[in-house]
Order: C-alpha cells, then structure tokens, then sequence
C-alpha cells in the first residue's frame, strides 16, 4: 500500500482557556528562547514529555460526547492507543504564541486495518483534553501513523482593534 498524508484540523476544547495553567501548563511545554539560522529551536527549559496524543478508533461526531463535565475522557470511549509527546511554545516578538509538537510521535499498528475516528491531545497528569480533530467518518490506517514533529496545533494570538 502507498504512503498518505491526511491533514488534521485540531480544535480547542470548549474549556482550553479557562483551564489554561491550571489543568495543563506552559512551564511543562518546551519554551523556545530563539530560533537558529537552520530553524532549530533552543529551549529556555527542558521538560519531559507531559502530553499525550490519543487515538479513537470508534466514537461519536462531537466532542461533547467524549468529554467528562471536568474535561476528562470519558471512561466509556474506546482508546485505540496513546503516545505520549512533547509541545513546543514558541512566542514571537509580537507575543503571538504557537503550541506545536516538539518531536516526531508514531502509533505503531502492525498489519491490520485499524479505523481512526479521532485524535485527542490531553495533559498526561491531569488527563484534560485540550484539542481534538474528529473525522466525521472514519478512515482505516495500516502499518504507522507519523505525527510529524513540525505539526502546529494553535496559534494563538492577540487581536487589535484600531478602530
């Protein structure tokens, strides 16, 4: 079978900013303190890998249905598997901020067919789910799935008003 790529649309949970250093951390991302000539970041810290990506191969369409009150996965949602992984924050000189992946993560599948429904990002202490991208059906996917390590999960930014 040939190689593929998918794009995932990975969307802040309803509660992201409201639990935003409180049920997941920046001090536990790795901050980036500049960008080298070739793109590669040094890092004002180094923290292990705190988060994880969680594969759903069978769910519903909204998140809301896999979401406890707290945030928290569902005990009922079937996990296919988890990884963990780093994020990078990286601020520019506007104080714009991007979370991205900080290295290369893989779901090692075997020779099956295993259906991906959705893919959660969750702190790994606290087990709040801070993004999500639910496919509205599922694919099937064999062999390894590669995250890459340059994946931008947000970009978040200051809007300005000038008028």
């Amino acid at each position: 079978m040939a190689e593929q790529s998918y794009i995932f649309d990975f969307v802040r949970t309803p509660t992201f900013f409201e639990n935003f250093n409180i049920e997941f951390s920046v001090n536990d991302m790795y901050q980036v303190s500049s960008i080298n000539s070739d793109g590669s970041y040094e890092y004002s810290n180094s923290p292990s890998d705190n988060f994880e990506l969680v594969w759903i191969d069978y769910g519903a369409d909204n998140i809301s249905d896999y979401l406890n009150s707290d945030g928290t996965l569902k005990s009922s949602i079937n996990v296919y598997d988890t990884q963990t992984c780093g994020l990078d924050w990286v601020k520019d000189e506007y104080n714009d901020v991007r979370i991205e992946l900080h290295d290369e993560v893989e779901f090692n599948i075997g020779d099956t067919n295993v259906p991906l429904k959705a893919i959660l990002l969750r702190d790994a202490t606290s087990g709040f789910v801070m993004g999500y991208s639910i496919n509205m059906a599922s694919f099937s996917v064999t062999n390894l799935a590669v995250f890459d390590s340059d994946v931008i999960f947000w970009n978040i930014t200051r809007l300005n008003n000038y008028g």
